[in-house]
């Protein structure tokens, strides 16, 4: 693979992920109207023989951890995780400089 390769690469995927990004903000939209409409009518469930919709309020419990920190006991616990991060930029023909970071 050459230099072009990885170019024409790099390039196809910002446009697919700019696809993505119009798909999920029309998708986005759509659920708020459902969300909506479920709320509008004052129930918790909707049947309409093809889909179900539900839409409700659930509580969960999670550790504080800003009380842990303030208490001095978050760094007692708190574990290191290492990855790989590996990240594609932008650049023009003067200099490089990052532009458009996409995660790949």
């Amino acid at each position: 693979m050459d230099n072009r390769d990885i170019d024409f690469s790099i390039n196809r995927i910002m446009v697919l992920r700019n696809k993505i990004e119009e798909l999920q903000s029309q998708i986005d939209v759509l659920k708020e109207e459902l969300q909506d409409e479920v709320q509008s009518r004052g129930e918790r469930k909707i049947d309409t023989g093809c889909y179900t919709v539900m839409y409700y309020v659930y509580k969960q419990r999670r550790v504080d951890t800003e009380k842990l920190k303030a208490d001095n006991l978050y760094d007692m616990y708190v574990k290191w995780i290492e990855s790989n991060y590996f990240k594609v930029g932008q650049s023009n023909s003067i200099r490089s400089k990052v532009l458009n970071q996409i995660d790949i």
